[in-house]
């Protein structure tokens, strides 16, 4: 049996590429501790579809863990916008917290 890394990547091999496909491999890297994979999959995401604001979160999240704060800062104010643009409240809040975390030199939970 395959793992969903596997699974995930064998999709991007046979052409079909989405914001969602990178997303979840994106946040799948991530929590394995890849940021710098993550990151470029999640900037992907953000490639094929602007307004998705789950990307932008995930994104801002994998700039943070990776040390890389100013990003994460930039990030989330551009995922924010976007939310706002797109009525996508809950994603706002979210980003949003994460954002003032950053901003007070918290870490993110």
């Amino acid at each position: 049996m395959s793992s969903m890394r596997e699974r995930l990547e064998a999709q991007l091999q046979v052409g079909n590429d989405s914001a969602l496909l990178r997303l979840s491999l994106g946040q799948l890297l991530a929590g394995e501790g890849d940021f710098l994979a993550a990151i470029e999959h999640l900037k992907r995401a953000l490639l094929l579809d602007t307004q998705y604001s789950a990307a932008w979160n995930a994104l801002g999240r994998a700039y943070a863990l990776a040390g890389e704060s100013e990003r994460a800062l930039v990030t989330f104010q551009s995922g924010i916008n976007q939310a706002k643009k797109h009525g996508d409240k809950q994603a706002e809040r979210q980003m949003s917290v994460f954002l003032s975390r950053l901003q007070q030199g918290k870490p993110l939970k």
